[in-house]
Order: C-alpha cells, then structure tokens, then sequence
C-alpha cells in the first residue's frame, strides 16, 4: 500500500467495508479477507478468467477484494507511482490490456521452458507497469500469470518464490527482465 496518489491512504480508508479506522488494522484485516476469498475463488477454479479480458480481470479483482474495498472490479482513475516507478496512466489501461491479453490468447501452448520463462516474464512485466487496480496488484497479477502458466502447460510454484530476488526483478523488470526470468527459471515446472 505504499503508493504515491494523491489521498491514498485516506481513499483505501474511506473505501474499505472492514470498518478498518488505521491503515495498520486495514492491513491486518485486507490480509485475513483477501485469503478467504483466494481459497473459495481456488475452489471453485479459475477456468472463468479465459480467455483473458479486460471483463474477466475486473471480475477475479470483485472476487478478491469485494468484501474489502467498495472500489473493487474497477480499473483505477487515478496516477500511481511506487517509489520511482510511474505506472500506465489511467486513460490508456484499457487500450494496453486489451493488446496484451489479444497476443496472449493468440498463442500456442509454449513448447519448453524457456519460451516459458521469457513470455511469462514479459507478461508479468507488463501487466505490472498497466498496474490496473487502486490496491491490490500484485496479488491479482499473481494469480493472473500463475493461470497464465497453467492454461499454457506450466505450473508457476509461487511458494518457492524467495521473496527479496523475487521483489528485487520485479523492480528491476521496467528496463531488464532478466532477473525474472531467471526467478521463472527456478520456480516454473511442466505440468505432466
């Protein structure tokens, strides 16, 4: 949550149906509701995130942050930085999504490993900078590029990502996407 935009604290705040009154009880309480929703959306399957649209992202975003923030399932309309990085501005998220998501769904299933780590790293990489949500990115990207892996015959095992070099390409990944590439390397497996 540590963005620069203009109120930001103040509108998670204002925006959260937790009833949260610090940022520090938002946290806490964004953090047991968010894996709530993630179980019962991993039950139920993620099958209704393809093909990827714009309408399929807003929906994962609703199911995962519904119960936390009014805002939730809609692109923001504001500019976000986070430390120097400026992401996509508003207007142009829908534009840069659609394209994206078109050459992804026009792909044939990756045939090795490495078409794997590249693509999933340029994929990842972008959907990042378009950074579509006001809160709650990273987690709805993950979750994105790990079905991304899945629907190309790949299993991205996040629970052996190490947290610093995994935190440490993806700021990197704007100008090299190298270092996530080889966080893919290490954590991406063929499904059998």
């Amino acid at each position: 949550m540590k963005y620069k935009a203009t109120f930001q604290e103040e509108y998670l705040l204002t925006s959260n149906l937790l009833g949260a009154e610090t940022i520090e009880e938002l946290e806490q309480l964004e953090k047991v509701a968010f894996y709530i929703a993630e179980g019962l959306i991993e039950g139920e399957g993620f099958e209704f995130l393809f093909p990827l649209t714009i309408k399929s992202i807003k929906l994962l975003h609703k199911k995962l942050f519904g119960s936390i923030y009014s805002f939730a399932g809609e692109f923001r309309e504001v500019s976000l930085m986070k430390d120097e990085t400026r992401f996509c501005e508003s207007q142009y998220i829908n534009i840069n999504l659609k394209d994206l998501f078109d050459k992804f769904n026009s792909e044939n299933e990756w045939s090795d490993i490495k078409i794997a780590t590249e693509r999933l790293a340029y994929f990842k990489t972008e959907i990042n900078m378009i950074h579509p949500f006001r809160e709650g990115n990273g987690r709805t990207i993950r979750i994105i590029v790990r079905e991304m892996a899945r629907k190309k015959g790949f299993d991205w095992r996040t629970e052996l990502l190490d947290r610093e070099s995994y935190l440490n390409a993806m700021r990197k990944s704007s100008f090299d996407e190298r270092p996530l590439i080889i966080v893919f390397e290490n954590t991406l497996f063929p499904i059998h």
